[in-house]
């Protein structure tokens, strides 16, 4: 996971959205929202005709009101009306930007920090609730684990808890080995 920059409008669409939310059904709401923009932000992110069904200025507006009727209609009726009013106020552009807004409003509201382990091989199931365990006690917050797989670490794992990055794989140690054999031979030819 890298540190992803919040766009300051979809912050403030976020925060409203989070408020409205929480004030009216608390935590199990604002997960429930949550969860159903965050699927709705990633295929605003990367399906392209999506997007650009709903934004175009060729495709007439009654099409675009029953398209998203139905595609907003398994989620949340706070949702919907959000989104609806995104959209109704030409602001559907940012709804990919508002959803990871809203992902980083949720863990501040529920005391979360998102946390990614990449290592050289998976992990079991232990592993991953010790890692958990351990980082709560750290951080005091409950951690929103993601793990990754990446073999070219060799040995070792790369931690990023929120913006901090804790790297103690094996290449990165190689890397560093093999700077200070460099600068060693420098050293030695300069002699």
């Amino acid at each position: 996971m890298s540190k992803r920059q919040v766009d300051p409008i979809g912050a403030l669409y976020a925060e409203v959205l989070g408020e409205v939310a929480w004030d009216q059904g608390g935590e199990a709401l604002l997960v429930e929202v949550g969860e159903a923009l965050s699927a709705l932000g990633g295929a605003w992110a990367t399906e392209r005709t999506l997007r650009a069904f709903f934004l175009s200025a060729m495709v007439p507006q009654d099409q675009k009101r029953d398209a998203l009727a139905r595609l907003l209609e398994p989620m949340p009726p706070l949702l919907r009306h959000f989104i609806r009013l995104l959209m109704r106020r030409g602001r559907g552009s940012i709804v990919d930007r508002v959803a990871l807004a809203f992902e980083d409003y949720m863990d501040r509201k529920l005391g979360r920090v998102q946390v990614t382990l990449t290592t050289a091989t998976p992990i079991d199931d232990a592993q991953k609730e010790a890692w958990i365990a351990e980082l709560r006690t750290a951080t005091g917050k409950e951690p929103v684990f993601h793990t990754e797989v990446k073999p070219e670490l060799i040995a070792g794992a790369v931690l990023q808890v929120g913006d901090t990055i804790a790297d103690g794989s094996a290449r990165r140690r190689l890397n560093e080995f093999k700077v200070r054999i460099r600068e060693k031979g420098k050293h030695a030819i300069q002699a």
